[in-house]
């Protein structure tokens, strides 16, 4: 195993060690969150046939996981001037209970 590994080992060794607590100081955690997006069609089956924009769904689930990740409303993450457009798409997401949710 490579050193990144063998350093993870050692903290976590220690932390057993002292019932889970281990202060870490100068350290930075970051969480990699993975989503996939399924089609009840083919795009182009959904784009030709359905005249759907198979986009405006994965912007909708794009939104709904970065507002859940970082606590903030839809609006709060998107440029100003494409917050119209997508209130339009997806106005479920823009609703006053939704935008009037607490910053952390």
């Amino acid at each position: 195993p490579g050193l990144p590994f063998r350093a993870v080992r050692v903290l976590a060794d220690k932390a057993r060690g002292r019932s889970g607590a281990l202060a870490l100081e100068e350290a930075t955690l970051h969480v990699v969150l993975a989503a996939t997006h399924a089609f009840d069609k083919g795009i182009v089956d959904t784009v030709v046939q359905d005249n759907v924009n198979p986009i405006d769904g994965v912007e909708r689930s794009s939104l709904i996981l970065a507002s859940t990740v970082h606590r903030r409303p839809a609006a709060d993450l998107i440029r100003p001037e494409h917050v119209l457009a997508a209130r339009l798409r997806a106005p479920a997401l823009f609703t006053p209970a939704l935008e009037a949710a607490p910053a952390p």
